[in-house]
């Protein structure tokens, strides 16, 4: 709702739907992926990046927006396949080792050496 708000100048009202329990999802999602929400993302993207122009905007949202499909699909498979909490019980089966606490740092520490992935931006 809130890429639709962005690319059709839309202002929608989530006060309704938040509550403590999801404004932290709400707010990681966003971190992550939302210039518009996290001005460091906003930096990196730099001024070249123009947050005016809607078919911009829709291809720099296009990958966030399969990627949580895609979760979301990964998430009823599990949970079909083991219960409703199988998909934590898959990501702690291939993830639980990368996570040090219990704080929700909106990231995973990974060994640069051992992923092959240009960290450069």
């Amino acid at each position: 709702m809130k890429i639709d708000g962005y690319l059709n100048n839309i202002e929608y009202d989530f006060s309704g739907q938040l509550d403590d329990a999801n404004r932290a999802y709400l707010e990681a999602l966003q971190t992550s992926c939302d210039p518009f929400f996290n001005e460091e993302l906003k930096a990196v993207l730099g001024e070249d990046f123009d947050l005016n122009d809607k078919k911009t905007l829709e291809e720099f949202f296009a990958t966030y927006v399969m990627c949580l499909i895609r979760i979301k699909e990964s998430a009823e498979l599990w949970n079909k396949e083991w219960g409703i909490d199988g998909y934590f019980k898959f990501l702690e089966n291939h993830m639980g080792d990368m996570i040090n606490d219990d704080r929700l740092n909106f990231t995973v520490k990974i060994d640069p050496d051992k992923v092959d992935i240009d960290l450069e931006l």
